[in-house]
């Protein structure tokens, strides 16, 4: 089945993203006529998020509930069209992302694709980081990189494009979780069955400040054993093996 980018709908959470929300936008409708749906979903900004976001095109709601994973939840309640990806208001995409991610999901045996998440560190951020910690480096502290331009395919909803539907099977965002929601859901869809293709493409580009949601809200290794064990039990449950292989391993 042949899709264009107006099938797609893209959510993006949205808080105190005045700055950086038109980017965003502009990256996931550029070069596209007619462009995807984008769907910014403002949770409780007290800036211009809202306002900005309007006049780029965007359908802007109010979230229901508070925290990123209640905002994609109302977001997804929004979607009529039969493709849905994420976009995270201070991140953007890759300009071929678009194109090659409804290529893939052209092939119905597959209900979502991951493509490869490129970090970069704040050009402002980066001269106070430099100054007050010593080295902007430490803005990437605990990430791992498989390759030197900074990228990595992990279970990051900004770079999955998926199935409507596939997304209802799973199930919601677990919105009691502060971290690893993204890595709660992708474990969730691998146990129940998803078909899941990685790619080695770069999909979106991450961008990192000292006012990141992972440096505000560090995670910790026993959020993510958390996580992990969740998935061992469901599985168990299932009668499936208990073998948890890394997320970014399974769809190829």
């Amino acid at each position: 089945m042949a899709f264009t980018a107006a099938d797609l709908t893209v959510v993006i959470p949205a808080h105190d993203a005045a700055t950086t929300i038109a980017e965003a936008i502009e990256s996931i409708i550029v070069d596209h006529d007619p462009a995807p749906t984008v769907i910014v979903v403002d949770d409780r900004s007290t800036d211009a998020t809202a306002e900005i976001a309007a006049r780029c095109g965007a359908t802007v709601v109010t979230a229901e509930g508070t925290g990123p994973g209640a905002a994609r939840n109302t977001g997804v309640r929004h979607v009529e069209t039969g493709l849905l990806a994420f976009c995270d208001a201070d991140d953007w995409w890759h300009d071929v992302r678009i194109t090659e991610h409804l290529g893939v999901l052209a092939d119905t045996t597959i209900d979502l694709v991951l493509g490869r998440t490129q970090y970069h560190v704040d050009a402002v951020t980066e001269s106070a980081a430099s100054d007050e910690r010593g080295g902007a480096g430490n803005l990437l502290a605990g990430q791992h990189f498989d390759t030197d331009d900074q990228t990595v395919v992990i279970p990051h909803f900004g770079g999955a494009t998926l199935r409507t539907e596939a997304f209802h099977r799973v199930g919601w965002i677990d919105e009691t979780l502060s971290n690893y929601e993204d890595y709660e859901w992708f474990y969730r869809a691998r146990d129940l069955g998803l078909s899941m293709l990685t790619s080695d493409q770069i999909a979106h580009r991450r961008r990192i400040t000292t006012h990141s949601t992972s440096r505000l809200n560090p995670p910790t290794p026993a959020n993510l054993m958390a996580v992990m064990q969740r998935s061992l039990q469901r599985r168990r449950a299932l009668g499936q093996s208990g073998d948890l292989s890394p997320i970014s391993q399974l769809g190829r």
